[in-house]
């Protein structure tokens, strides 16, 4: 377990090093409309899904650094330093690993990739050295919003809040400063400017003590989920646009993935930011009693609906203080909600479908192979009938529409094209064209291109 940095580069060093691996690292140049001096930096793996995965898990110093997002200023005259640091990517926790934290079982025989396999020591080995040193381990469960990933920060140097998709980050004073990134024609910005929009009407209707925030800011990076957006749906209902936050990052000296829970729970309810749920789901001395915990959370929530456990959700394990440790968080895991899962999957066969003209017949079979597999451990809320006729009424749609399919959008608004499937599905009819008038009639603003990565189809 490492937490603190003993060779901590400065942020000039930090980033020519990151960008002397040309082959696999980019950065981004950002315009700063208030600043011609000034030029934004968005450092990012050139990878992207699961060939991510594989670089994050073997190769510590990218997943340390480069995170989910990572931003430089580079003003004129001066070093490269360091904007906003987001929060170290994190991953599923596969059943399988239990057979090995129970002595069932060698990691290098269970079934899985070579890439799960290293995940399950970025996952579990701090936590496994902490319990086999006579410490205690605290797991939280805090839900997982479903939306698209959002950062703030601030700069004193600058006076301006740093708000960040997970790729592109903008700095800006006011609105009138978002306003100027609205008229850029690059679309890189389009998730930035929305968080930002969200981001100061907090400031306006929630934040009292703005000048307090600002300094808590400055040093440190805000993590949430964008939530909300009638365009930018996913698969989880939200009443109002807002940003949800889950965690906070120290921008230098430290390698930790990011502070406590009880720290940043602390740090949003004082300036009364939205957060997502928390909930304290143990304390383990031993190997067995983490098991147990974990084995406890992942049925539940691969059991739970959407409307109940949303996407699903974040874990945290974090070190219990006492005389022999301070507290801290040693990483973090991902449950997802079967329901969610195979929603999603079913998303991915329909636009799998519209762009290579699939027949109904071969996604179908396809669709049901591959939710039967995924439900072999855990069952879902409802019949595996349900998820299957649901199916059949969208494929049939779209092979029979595929013209009208193609303009639906379903990467941003697959969520209002589910909703009339399960309309028609109580109703028993077949859905219609004039199912899909309000969403036809409905202009989407953004590209099919997302800051989150569809699972591979």
């Amino acid at each position: 377990m490492e937490s603190s940095n003993p060779k901590a580069l400065e942020d000039h060093e930090l980033y020519k090093r990151l960008l002397d691996n040309s082959k696999t690292v980019k950065a981004v140049q950002g315009q700063v409309p208030f600043n011609d001096k000034l030029k934004t930096l968005d450092v990012s793996l050139k990878a992207r899904t699961f060939k991510e995965d594989e670089i994050f898990a073997s190769n510590q110093f990218f997943r340390r650094n480069i995170r989910r997002g990572l931003s430089f200023i580079e003003e004129e005259g001066q070093n490269i330093t360091l904007l906003r640091r987001g929060l170290e990517k994190f991953f599923d926790v596969r059943t399988e690993y239990f057979d090995v934290l129970e002595g069932k079982s060698e990691l290098s025989a269970l079934k899985i990739s070579r890439v799960e396999k290293e995940l399950y020591h970025v996952i579990l080995d701090d936590v496994v050295n902490v319990l086999n040193n006579g410490g205690k381990v605290l797991v939280y469960k805090t839900e997982k919003a479903n939306g698209e990933n959002a950062q703030v920060s601030y700069s004193k140097r600058y006076d301006a809040w740093v708000v960040s998709s997970k790729n592109v980050s903008i700095l800006v004073r006011s609105k009138d400063d978002v306003e100027e990134y609205r008229k850029y024609t690059e679309s890189r910005y389009s998730f930035a400017i929305m968080i930002a929009d969200a981001w100061f009407n907090l400031l306006k209707t929630r934040v009292k003590d703005v000048e307090g925030l600002k300094k808590e800011l400055d040093g440190r990076t805000l993590i949430g989920e964008y939530c909300g957006h009638p365009m930018h749906q996913h698969l989880v209902a939200y009443p109002e646009i807002t940003i949800f936050f889950f965690a906070s990052v120290e921008l230098r000296g430290t390698f930790k993935t990011c502070n406590t829970i009880k720290f940043t729970e602390d740090l949003l309810k004082k300036y009364d930011l939205p957060m997502v749920k928390i909930y304290p789901s143990g304390e383990c001395s031993n190997i067995a009693e983490f098991v147990a915990i974990l084995k406890e959370l992942f049925k539940k929530v691969s059991e739970n609906t959407i409307e109940e456990d949303a996407e699903g959700a974040v874990v945290y394990f974090e070190v219990k203080q006492d005389e022999d440790h301070s507290a801290e968080i040693l990483s973090l895991c991902k449950l997802k909600t079967l329901e969610y899962r195979l929603f999603r999957k079913l998303r991915e066969k329909l636009k799998s479908m519209i762009a290579k003209e699939k027949t109904i017949e071969e996604q179908q079979s396809a669709f049901e192979k591959e939710v039967k597999s995924l439900t072999k451990e855990y069952n879902p809320p409802r019949p595996l009938s349900y998820y299957f006729e649901l199916a059949n009424l969208g494929f049939e749609f779209a092979f029979n529409h595929p013209e009208v399919a193609k303009n639906l959008g379903l990467t941003h608004r697959f969520l209002s094209f589910l909703n009339i499937l399960r309309d028609c599905k109580e109703k028993n009819k077949k859905p219609t064209e004039a199912d899909f008038k309000e969403m036809l009639e409905t202009a989407n603003p953004l590209s099919e291109e997302s800051d989150i990565d569809d699972e591979q189809k």
